[in-house]
């Protein structure tokens, strides 16, 4: 049986094994998106909302059937694939199609746009590295072993720092295109798998924006959600941003308190290196 004292040596491990398995899942989503035949370029060519509702008229379906026209990567030849979608698009609209599986793409199996930018404070691969570093930390706490604890706390410092301080800079760089969008109704939906609603009695709340591109209207279903009913209101507006670059919307972006986290982090990782550099002079 495990004494108490062994319980918490063990819990030690805990966040530095959620980290790395979070961030090995979302490596291995990265790579599956980026692999060859994976994913296909193409053009909306058509776009309907599908509403499906019960004899309570409780809404059991809601989504976007939107059909894709592009090069498949695999035989070279133009196909147009339909894909359910918690966003509208205008047709003429370019997107990414990626496979979901680790299958070539094809009609008959699940599959994704790719039009939003992900926001995340670190890649996948420094949250494995970061991950791993915790672990490490843990097991030197744990053989009481302080110099090399503290070696790993100070890359985590370091390392955490000097990922926000960048991110914050190259962002900075990037050409972002403000949109103003406005909030026109809130959908709430209760558990779902995919566009299938399972009755539960938790909901969640997404604002429903209009905003224009190109000249043209866009409806989005934002990705930005809350448990709450009353954190968005229709009428309110919100900014969207898009990298002129890569075309692709996001619903956030890094700030000035990003930055000035990272800074902090990057400073006490300096200072406590050079508090550790003086154990080994």
């Amino acid at each position: 049986m495990f004494d108490m004292l062994s319980l918490e040596k063990l819990f030690l491990y805990i966040p530095g094994i959620i980290i790395f398995l979070v961030g090995s899942s979302q490596t291995r989503v990265l790579l599956g998106k980026k692999r060859s035949g994976k994913q296909m370029n193409g053009t909306v060519v058509s776009c309907k909302h599908i509403v499906k509702k019960d004899q309570k008229d409780r809404k059991v379906y809601d989504y976007y059937l939107v059909t894709v026209e592009g090069v498949q990567p695999s035989t070279g030849k133009m196909q147009k694939i339909s894909v359910k979608s918690p966003t509208q698009y205008m047709e003429g609209q370019p997107v990414t199609l990626y496979a979901k599986s680790g299958s070539p793409l094809s009609s008959g199996q699940e599959m994704q746009i790719s039009d939003s930018e992900d926001f995340s404070l670190f890649q996948p691969w420094e949250m494995m590295i970061g991950g791993a570093f915790l672990i490490l930390l843990a097991f030197y706490q744990n053989r009481n072993d302080q110099v090399m604890a503290m070696i790993f706390l100070v890359l985590l410092f370091l390392g955490a720092g000097l990922s926000l301080t960048i991110r914050y800079i190259t962002a900075g760089k990037k050409e972002i295109r403000k949109l103003d969008a406005e909030v026109i109704e809130i959908y709430s939906r209760q558990l779902t798998k995919d566009s299938k609603i399972i009755k539960s009695g938790r909901s969640t709340y997404y604002p429903v924006v209009r905003y224009e591109q190109d000249g043209k209207e866009c409806i989005r279903r934002c990705h930005i959600n809350s448990s709450s009913e009353k954190t968005f209101q229709i009428g309110e507006h919100m900014t969207l941003y898009q990298d002129m670059d890569t075309m692709l919307i996001t619903e956030n972006r890094m700030n000035r308190a990003t930055f000035a986290v990272g800074f902090v982090l990057l400073i006490v990782g300096i200072v406590s290196g050079g508090s550790l550099l003086t154990v080994f002079l």
